[in-house]
């Protein structure tokens, strides 16, 4: 069977992963791609996933209270879960998408962090995914960012259309700026990785516009059809 190619979107809560992630599962579809697509955490029928989900609602402390190092693994034992089905839809289809990947748990957990410690951290969360755990590698990854300012106002939004209460690490602005930080710091540092600045002015570029740019720098970089 060929490998297929695996593409991972990064950003801080709000930014648009979901979205983004299935405008190009769509968009190769249209071109006769065979795609599968993941999302991590999972959040339910997944022994680590639920065990996400407590520590999000705060039942272990608040986000100062957690070690980055025993937080990470819930995340990194979730995907461990799901590398045979990782694995064999890299063997059975082209393009392989994923929403949040191995980059999320270095972001968010490194952030509780100084960024001068972030870099032996991050190097301990590849050595855990990819070297103890085995997961595959992104082929790609794609990191979408957005100001904080907007995404706070993303989030509002949610909230009332929705009614969800914010998880620990939502309802901690501060928190999450430390996040977009530790995201721009990969960005720069971790092959692979592209930057989709999804704001002009202040404002959200549409959705279109975003996805059709990734779209071109995929098609470039993994030599699949995938540009509009």
């Amino acid at each position: 069977m060929t490998a297929g190619k695996m593409v991972a979107f990064e950003g801080i809560d709000a930014s648009g992963k979901g979205t983004q992630a299935e405008f190009l599962a769509r968009a190769a579809e249209a071109r006769g791609l065979r795609v599968a697509r993941f999302a991590f955490p999972r959040y339910s029928g997944s022994f680590y996933g639920e065990l996400c989900v407590r520590y999000l609602a705060g039942e272990f402390g608040s986000v100062s209270d957690q070690s980055p190092y025993l937080s990470a693994l819930p995340y990194a034992g979730d995907r461990l879960e799901a590398a045979p089905q990782l694995r064999e839809a890299l063997g059975r289809h082209d393009l392989v998408v994923v929403d949040r990947y191995v980059g999320s748990n270095a972001a968010h957990q490194g952030a509780k962090l100084p960024l001068e410690g972030f870099g032996e951290f991050a190097a301990w969360i590849r050595r855990l995914e990819y070297e103890v755990h085995g997961l595959p590698a992104e082929d790609a990854v794609v990191w979408l960012d957005v100001p904080l300012e907007t995404v706070a106002g993303l989030m509002a939004s949610r909230r009332e259309a929705t009614g969800r209460a914010d998880d620990i690490h939502e309802r901690d602005l501060a928190y999450l700026g430390e996040v977009r930080n530790r995201y721009a710091w990969l960005a720069d540092r971790w092959p692979g990785w592209y930057e989709a600045r999804c704001s002009e002015g202040g404002a959200l570029r549409p959705v279109e516009n975003i996805g059709e740019e990734i779209a071109r720098h995929l098609t470039s970089e993994l030599g699949l059809p995938l540009d509009p």
